[in-house]
């Protein structure tokens, strides 16, 4: 389901199914949607039922059902302040005014001279430029209508009353009639003597073709070899984490034929190592070849299976290249390769990424000190039968902390490079609070 169809504030009724097919009904009520560097979209919402905000993975969602179309807002309060102008505009209109006036009162003033002898007001007489810009402004047109007028009379009175036109003989017209000239076709010279004519041969009729073709000397027999047909068996069939593949036999050679993806592989190792990364980036939207190696290396005797000595060294290897850094937001495995480790829920998810690579079913764990002050991380690996050996935890029903069922069993605890064990960062009074599917938590704040 695309996530385009959630409308922020709108109220949902949705069927939510995880990665082993539970299925839970959640009230939701939508806060944002993004999709991540991966192409998965996801959907940031309240959830009712655990009150409290989550995240859905949008191609999760079996159906929706809009409870209650309500945009929320949210009023803003803060001081203002009033800020009165010193000026008003009216005032300033005024102001203005007023300049204006006494600038036309001074320039008035300017306009006229006092004579203290006959104690009056004259007019100054205006200067040379304005004299001529007035003489100019006057005479210009005057001029051009007198050039005008003079050109017209000048035509008028030069030109002649009459033209000669001299007489011409006109010339003597003798009739020649048109001749239509032929069309002529290059044809090329042959040498007829170089010319050698094809044999002409008379039909024979046959009564008996068989024995006439076997008569006629001039025809050859032509003998094809026929290839052997290529014969293909199916020796095996066989079903590897929900996907079937053939194995047959051709020209006694195996191939290893995958009928989910139609494709055909020379060994088996290649074959199940195509599954898993197929798998793997099903589940997590994440394709990255380093990764995948690192994963699938991991097998080191090469039995297409996990065991728990590979899982220690796996574990053993990734203290010895990677380091303890701490950051606030949760790595994704590829993540963590790059920046060269991460902090407890980091070490969590990429340990969690190996099992989910195999097939194994896996999540990461919370737990919290006896005050609730503190928190880590851990991987949680579950089996349906109790070890012989080592820490664990039993749960027998329980969800996650979005709401999916998990099977009842016992989870095995992986700590850094403790396995079946806790790291020094925790001791026995610490308790398993929550409890996540590792894909849940790619890039939230922890």
């Amino acid at each position: 389901m695309l996530y385009r169809e959630f409308v922020k504030d709108n109220t949902y009724r949705i069927e939510y199914e995880d990665n082993y097919g539970n299925t839970t009904t959640r009230k939701i009520r939508i806060f944002s949607t993004y999709t991540s560097k991966y192409g998965k979209d996801y959907i940031v919402a309240y959830c009712y039922k655990r009150n409290e905000k989550r995240t859905f993975r949008a191609d999760r969602i079996i159906s929706k059902e809009i409870i209650e179309n309500k945009t929320f807002s949210q009023t803003v309060h803060s001081n203002s302040r009033t800020v009165t102008p010193i000026v008003s505009y009216a005032n300033y209109s005024n102001s203005c005014t007023e300049n204006k006036t006494e600038k036309l009162k001074n320039n008035s003033i300017n306009q006229y001279s006092y004579n203290k002898t006959n104690n009056t007001k004259q007019q100054s007489n205006p200067g040379v430029f304005e004299k001529i810009k007035v003489f100019f402004t006057l005479a210009f047109p005057v001029v051009i209508m007198l050039l005008s007028f003079s050109h017209v009379v000048n035509k008028y009175f030069n030109e002649p009353a009459y033209k000669y036109i001299p007489t011409i003989d006109k010339p003597t017209y003798t009739y020649i009639p048109t001749i239509d000239k032929p069309t002529y076709t290059y044809i090329p010279t042959i040498d007829i003597s170089a010319l050698t004519y094809p044999k002409i041969y008379k039909p024979i009729y046959f009564e008996n073709i068989n024995e006439s073709f076997s008569s006629y000397s001039s025809l050859e027999t032509i003998n094809l070899e026929e290839k052997p047909a290529i014969i293909e068996t199916v020796i095996n069939t066989e079903t590897y984490r929900g996907i079937q593949i053939t194995t047959i036999l051709s020209q006694n050679d195996k191939k290893y034929h995958v009928s989910k993806h139609n494709i055909n592989f020379d060994s088996y190792n290649q074959t199940i190592t195509f599954i898993n990364n197929n798998l793997f980036e099903e589940a997590t939207g994440i394709s990255n070849e380093n990764l995948n190696n690192l994963y699938a290396e991991a097998d080191s005797n090469n039995d297409m299976s996990l065991s728990w000595n590979e899982i220690r060294t796996f574990q053993d290897n990734l203290v010895i290249n990677y380091q303890y850094k701490n950051n606030n937001i949760a790595l994704t495995p590829d993540e963590f390769i790059a920046q060269g480790g991460g902090d407890c829920e980091d070490w969590s998810l990429i340990t969690s990424g190996l099992l989910r690579y195999w097939g194994i079913e896996s999540y990461v764990g919370r737990l919290s000190s006896p005050k609730g002050d503190s928190a880590h991380a851990i991987c949680l690996v579950y089996q349906s039968t109790k070890p012989t050996s080592g820490l664990y935890y039993y749960i027998s029903s329980d969800t996650t902390y979005y709401g999916f069922k998990i099977s009842a069993g016992y989870y095995i605890p992986i700590d850094y490079e403790n396995v079946g064990d806790l790291s020094n960062a925790v001791d026995d009074s610490w308790e398993l609070e929550k409890i996540y599917y590792p894909e849940d938590i790619y890039g939230n704040v922890m």
